[in-house]
């Protein structure tokens, strides 16, 4: 009898746990399995990736005899470089990250292209996920796989964490999460989508320029046309490609559709100690 009251308390006590008489493993999910499951895990990868031996000898102007010392330099950089910001890692949109920046690097040369795909791939993955309608001052507050962003209406500096949805021309975007289309830009004073000024209208940093032209000036400007690629620039906004390659507070640089990695670069840094 002792022994048969002492079993039934064993088993009342266990009736969060095991049970009696047997287990439960077989209804336990199994944790989930990630390529990368800690933050070091996907730094180290990350870096491996992308510290190729035409990175380094991009950036560090590496030649056959240093190049294995030069590219132990840049895994350690890029390393220490990987979350500066300290935020939450979330390992299970790691690998996606780590296979779309070490794919796009591979010519040592980024493209606006491949910039777009990376932050998609790769912004949720150190990011606060804060919840949907929270207050948020970068897209890190917020970023999720399913596409939740922090929307910045222009002339603020906070927005509010929500999945973009896109407007036409002429409709209203006073929703915090509404952007325009391409081609406008929504106007803080009437809280609707407006055409992008064009050549030699005003514009201003509410009323950003189309895309093919610059605003002179950010408080009070004139949209001018941007310079053509391989031509004079002094500062990426001016160029048709989106880049001025080489451009220094001395020396102007060259507009381009691309951003190669040069030693002299800053684009290397992250890659340097």
């Amino acid at each position: 009898m002792r022994r048969f009251v002492a079993m039934l308390l064993g088993c009342l006590a266990a009736a969060f746990g095991a049970g009696c008489g047997g287990s439960d493993k077989g209804t336990e999910e199994p944790a989930p399995q990630f390529k990368y499951p800690t933050e070091a895990d996907f730094c180290e990868a990350l870096a491996k990736a992308e510290c190729t031996s035409a990175v380094v000898t991009a950036c560090y102007g590496s030649d056959s005899m240093t190049l294995a010392d030069d590219q132990m330099s840049c895994v350690a950089a890029r390393e220490g470089r990987c979350n500066p910001d300290h935020l939450p890692y979330h390992p299970e949109l790691a690998e996606g990250c780590v296979t779309a920046r070490g794919s796009a690097i591979q010519d040592a040369a980024w493209t606006h292209e491949e910039l777009a795909k990376i932050e998609a791939a790769c912004l949720p993955v150190f990011s606060k996920q804060q919840s949907e309608g929270a207050v948020c001052g970068a897209s890190t507050d917020c970023a999720t796989a399913d596409g939740l962003l922090c929307v910045v209406k222009l002339g603020n500096i906070q927005g509010v964490c929500e999945e973009p949805v896109v407007v036409g021309g002429g409709e209203s975007c006073a929703d915090p999460a509404e952007v325009c289309d391409a081609g406008f830009y929504c106007d803080p004073k009437v809280s609707h989508c407006l055409a992008n000024p064009k050549e030699n209208e005003d514009c201003s940093a509410a009323a950003p320029c189309a895309p093919d032209f610059y605003c002179t000036d950010s408080d009070a400007g004139v949209c001018t046309a941007k310079t053509k690629n391989g031509l004079d620039c002094t500062k990426d906004e001016v160029c048709a490609g989106g880049f001025c390659v080489g451009a220094t507070a001395d020396v102007s640089g060259k507009c381009s559709a691309t951003l190669p990695l040069q030693i002299t670069s800053t684009a290397c840094d992250v890659y340097r100690q």
